[in-house]
C-alpha cells in the first residue's frame, strides 16, 4: 500500500545480515515499482563495528534485494512532515568503531549496530510527531519471502508479541 492522500505508510525493513544480525532500515513507501513491488528511500546506517557506520539513504524497492526477509509496518508520515525523517535521522548518533580486530573498545553493554539506529530513530521519529502510530483497530501489515522466493503480505494479530520491533544483541 504506497502513499495516501495525505500519508506514507511507514516500515521496518529486515535484511539478512552477515553472521548472526540482521540489517534493519527505515522504509517509507512512496510509489509502487514496475512489479507492483514497494518502492521508496530507505534511512540507515552502513559499515561494520570495525570501522564505524555511516549513514545513508536512498530510493529502491527492497522486497528486489537478495537479502530481503520483511517489511514490518509500524506507522505513518504526513506528506507535510516527510522532510523531517531526515532532520531527525541525522541527529541520532551512528554506531563508532567499536573493535580493533578481537579487542572490544567499548563495554559489551555499550555495543551498538544498525538495529540499535534504527529503534533509536523511530523513537525520536515518534517523539518529534513525524511519526504516526499505526490506529488501535488498525493491523500491522508485513511482507515477508516465503521458502519458494515469492513475496507474501499477511496481517500480524496485534496480541502478536513479534509485532514489537526486537532488537538483536
Amino acid at each position: 500500500m504506497a502513499c495516501q492522500e495525505t500519508h506514507c505508510p511507514v516500515y521496518l525493513a529486515e535484511f539478512w545480515g552477515s553472521g548472526s544480525l540482521d540489517h534493519y532500515t527505515i522504509f517509507v513507501h512512496t510509489t509502487d515499482g514496475d512489479r507492483g513491488e514497494p518502492r521508496g528511500p530507505i534511512f540507515h546506517v552502513t559499515g561494520s563495528l570495525q570501522n564505524g557506520m555511516v549513514y545513508e539513504t536512498k530510493v529502491l524497492s527492497p522486497t528486489l534485494s537478495a537479502t530481503f526477509k520483511s517489511l514490518r509496518h509500524i506507522g505513518w508520515i504526513s506528506h507535510d512532515r516527510f522532510i523531517d525523517i531526515e532532520v531527525i535521522a541525522l541527529t541520532v548518533p551512528v554506531p563508532k568503531k567499536q573493535y580493533n580486530g578481537p579487542k572490544l573498545l567499548v563495554p559489551r553493554n555499550q555495543v551498538r549496530h544498525c538495529q540499535h539506529w534504527a529503534a533509536e530513530t523511530i523513537e525520536e521519529l515518534r517523539k518529534g510527531g513525524v511519526l504516526s502510530p499505526l490506529a488501535p483497530n488498525e493491523s500491522a501489515l508485513r511482507y515477508v519471502q516465503d521458502h519458494d522466493g515469492n513475496f507474501v503480505l499477511f496481517v500480524e494479530d496485534s496480541e502478536n508479541p513479534k509485532a514489537e520491533m526486537e532488537v538483536e544483541e
